[in-house]
């Protein structure tokens, strides 16, 4: 369930989706991402593979999603989706997990390959972190108490 109590579906090939009323339909908030309209932008790739889903606490409608084309971000709640502008090459942009802050909507958080990306500033400029593990990170997730506390969940070596 997201912030605004909506229920959310992530599919890993579909995309995602939700109900606005009540669960009794759904409806896809991402075919735009694997659309052909993507691949007429030279600077990515129409998306593939859905691996993450991250919501913005303190902003209605602000949803970020790591997939295998990159991080992409919506602000009104999946009806226009953005690529985020990150400090690697495009052909590695597979995002494989992604995390905001719940108490500072400016931090975020991205995993691609062995690097976890750090923003203080919204996704505008980004520190890398390397990580040590040869695992790729699944899951982000920010003690909403001790927000400098953060776990990420291994899945299977890369």
């Amino acid at each position: 369930f997201g912030p605004n109590k909506n229920p959310y579906v992530l599919t890993h090939t579909r995309g995602l989706y939700t109900s606005r009323d009540g669960a009794k339909t759904f409806i896809n908030l991402t075919g735009t991402l694997s659309g052909s309209f993507v691949t007429l932008n030279s600077d990515f790739s129409a998306v593939s593979r859905f691996l993450d889903l991250s919501f913005d606490k303190k902003q209605s409608g602000v949803l970020y999603l790591a997939t295998d084309a990159g991080l992409v971000r919506t602000v009104n709640d999946g009806t226009n989706w953005a690529f985020m502008k990150m400090p690697v090459k495009n052909s590695v942009l597979r995002t494989s997990a992604s995390a905001v802050n719940p108490q500072d909507s400016n931090n975020l958080y991205a995993v691609i390959g062995n690097t976890m990306f750090v923003s203080n500033n919204g996704g505008i400029t980004w520190q890398t972190r390397p990580l040590t593990s040869a695992r790729e990170v699944r899951e982000i997730l920010i003690d909403a108490n001790s927000p400098n506390v953060i776990y990420l969940s291994l899945g299977a070596r890369k």
